[in-house]
């Protein structure tokens, strides 16, 4: 489970092989919708730091992290 206090940050880390970028999301009704942290962010990288947004409320909340090339 990973732990959302709006306002904050929270590093989001990821491994992956043969992939060139990735896209992340968040979903805060557990799936049901997705909203664009970033679009497209270098794969090798492996971590991201994500400003948590103010209006984001709720103990649903997903972190979805997919190939920005599909």
């Amino acid at each position: 489970m990973l732990l959302m206090q709006a306002g904050t940050s929270k590093n989001l880390t990821w491994t992956s092989t043969l992939i060139t970028n990735v896209a992340l999301e968040y979903s805060s009704d557990n799936g049901t919708s997705w909203n664009t942290i970033i679009a497209s962010t270098p794969a090798a990288s492996g971590t991201y730091s994500w400003a948590i947004p103010l209006a984001l409320a709720s103990s649903q909340v997903k972190i979805r992290v997919s190939d920005a090339s599909d």
